[in-house]
């Protein structure tokens, strides 16, 4: 099932997290820097997980641009200087046992 308005919210979204050059970090390992990765995406163990922040002022998609390449989700003491107040990731659902087929994602508060 498709719903409509997230599919387009979804759509005007991707507008604000570019994919650039190579799209890789140089914190990230060898492995990560020869893919490209969309902004938002760090590591976290063997794979990737979104992080995304919220802020207070008003910004356009341009504002949101250098906000993404501003803030830095680790660094928790500097998020004040970009204007960032909260900050979450991605956290998939985890299976209850081997027979658990259920696939999910919530998100979790940095």
């Amino acid at each position: 099932w498709v719903n409509p308005v997230v599919e387009v919210l979804a759509l005007f979204g991707l507008a604000i997290l570019p994919l650039r050059g190579r799209g890789a970090d140089a914190r990230i390992s060898p492995w990560f820097r020869t893919r490209a990765v969309q902004r938002g995406w760090l590591p976290d163990g063997h794979r990737l997980r979104f992080c995304w922040p919220a802020w207070s002022h008003r910004l356009d998609r341009f504002g949101i641009d250098a906000l993404m390449d501003a803030w830095a989700p680790e660094r928790k003491q500097t998020w004040a200087l970009a204007g960032v107040h909260a900050g979450w990731r991605v956290r998939p659902y985890e299976a209850r046992g081997s027979s658990d087929n259920t696939r999910a994602f919530a998100s979790e508060r940095l």
